[in-house]
């Protein structure tokens, strides 16, 4: 009896002192129960462990940890919580801005595998994640300027339609690939800038658009660019749209540039000031073959016009240099990338 009584004390004090040291700082225990410890690379943490193993709250320079922990590293699911950055205020329109939090897996320590960031302004990611960076395939959500394109007159002809950057900020999408943290491979780019239009008597949406390749975040290879600015045409929409080759986010190379109500035209085009040369069809009738500038003709070219008269020479900003009718001087000539002048047809 006596003996019996002694286990049986020394088994209550054994309990007893292990729930004494599992509640002491920095201690870690087999048992699995609320811990405070330090990891080997010095994070603390706070949670249910089994050595370096569980789930818990973890502090870091950067900002904090709440999920899994294996083996002493963040592994699993997870939400980390970053600290404000200098400079997180700011605009941008790219995903590799810095986050405020990140929601998904981990793997080795960092963001890998499937996950959620959301970044200052309210920007957000969610897709593939490779070493803390969208890596993969992903959405993008964000605010940007987009480009908004209008005509201008000239002597009450429409001789331009301008592409100006607005001021105004639109929420945006981008869905495709991404390489460490930016826009890569193949890609849609939705711009928040939109018009209503009316099919079969309903209310639709379109909206301008970028759809092909991307590369360092910039549309870069094929791709075709659509406005907003569109013709019905029963159930279909036909709009202003480049479709071609793009380098560095702007038309270079072989490409097509047409507008709905208007015409189209073929050739090699340098930069967003659609310089270049070109075969132009126009709704009128008239043909074009020659030089552009703005993607319209400008320099030396020849029309063929619908009544079946040419003129070969000099063109300036749409039309034949003789016959403009007024002094090239009085134009206002538009800068470097800043509009598609439209040809007006014979004067």
């Amino acid at each position: 009896m006596r003996n019996s009584l002694r286990t049986w004390g020394l088994s209550l004090l054994t309990a007893l002192g292990t729930q004494l040291v599992q509640g002491l700082v920095g201690t870690v225990s087999p048992a699995e129960a609320q811990y405070i410890i330090t990891l080997p690379n010095s994070v603390v943490c706070e949670g249910q462990f089994t050595g370096y193993t569980g789930n818990g709250i973890c502090q870091y320079p950067d900002g904090y940890y709440r999920g899994d922990i294996l083996n002493g590293k963040r592994h699993g699911r997870g939400v980390f919580y970053y600290y404000p950055r200098e400079g997180d205020e700011g605009g941008g329109d790219d995903s590799s801005r810095s986050a405020t939090t990140y929601e998904g897996e981990f793997r080795d320590d960092r963001p890998n595998g499937k996950g959620r960031f959301v970044y200052a302004d309210e920007y957000r990611y969610e897709g593939d994640v490779r070493d803390g960076l969208p890596h993969g395939t992903g959405l993008f959500v964000f605010t940007t300027r987009p480009p908004s394109i209008e005509e201008e007159d000239i002597e009450g002809e429409p001789y331009f339609v301008s592409i100006e950057w607005k001021q105004e900020e639109y929420l945006s999408r981008y869905y495709g690939g991404f390489a460490n943290g930016l826009f890569s491979g193949r890609g849609s780019l939705i711009y928040g800038k939109c018009r209503v239009y009316t099919i079969n008597s309903q209310d639709d949406i379109r909206c301008a658009r970028y759809d092909g390749q991307f590369r360092n975040g910039a549309p870069h290879g094929q791709g075709t660019y659509n406005d907003d600015i569109c013709v019905v045409r029963g159930s279909q929409y036909d709009c202003i749209r480049f479709s071609g080759n793009f380098w560095g986010g702007q038309p270079n190379g072989q490409g097509t540039l047409s507008f709905p109500d208007f015409g189209r035209c073929d050739g090699q085009f340098n930069d967003s000031a659609l310089i270049g040369r070109a075969t132009c069809r126009y709704n009128n009738g008239d043909r074009y073959t020659g030089d552009l500038r703005h993607g319209a003709p400008h320099g030396s070219g020849t029309a063929t016009f619908a009544d079946g008269t040419t003129f070969t020479g000099e063109f300036r900003l749409g039309a034949p240099f003789t016959q403009v009718g007024i002094p090239i001087d009085d134009l206002s000539t538009p800068e470097l990338g800043g509009g598609f002048p439209r040809y007006p047809g014979r004067p």
